[in-house]
């Protein structure tokens, strides 16, 4: 199987990344690496206390970071299938990081599996002062739809997560990807 070298999963809170990207890694033999539980253990404490402590920006920094260090470690001998926070495509300079280093898919799910899904999860610091369901599934509206300039400017292919089984979503990205990598081979000899 010819994959690009660094596959990157982006897209809103709670559509997929980390589950689709462990089970990405498992089907090609890629290391699985996860921006946010990165920034955990190089922190020493959760997302949201880094929020309420530190502040969003530095959390941003750290995104930064923590996506620079990972791609420049990365051994070219081994791939690797990256899940990426929710907020890191937002900044331009992981955009680019992203397009430098990165196949970059988006996963998307409709607002209201979303919702279900970040109740189920627990806390999200930027949905923290939703009233209910029904402002969750808004607050998560307006959001997606701010970001999705950002989303879709970092994106190579977009993958549903709401409408197929993971087996089914991990196949279409990894033939995909395996599609356009031979492609950008062929175009490069």
């Amino acid at each position: 199987m010819a994959l690009p070298h660094i596959i990157a999963l982006i897209g809103y809170m709670a559509t997929g990344k980390s589950t689709v990207g462990q089970a990405m890694a498992k089907a090609c033999g890629y290391d699985f690496i996860d921006t946010d539980e990165a920034i955990v253990q190089a922190a020493g404490k959760s997302i949201p206390a880094i929020f309420e402590e530190d502040g969003e920006a530095v959390f941003r920094a750290a995104e930064t970071e923590t996506l620079r260090q990972i791609l420049t470690a990365q051994p070219r001998n081994q791939g690797l299938i990256l899940a990426c926070g929710g907020g890191l495509p937002l900044n331009a300079e992981n955009r680019t990081l992203l397009a430098d280093h990165c196949f970059t898919v988006q996963l998307i799910a409709d607002s209201e599996t979303i919702a279900q899904r970040v109740e189920a999860q627990g806390e999200r610091p930027l949905l923290a002062a939703a009233k209910d369901h029904a402002d969750l599934v808004a607050r998560i509206d307006q959001m997606k739809a701010r970001r999705k300039r950002d989303y879709k400017a970092a994106t190579d292919m977009n993958a549903e997560t709401d409408i197929l089984p993971i087996e089914d979503v991990v196949d279409s990205i990894l033939f995909f990807a395996e599609m356009v990598q031979n492609r950008r081979k062929r175009l490069a000899d």
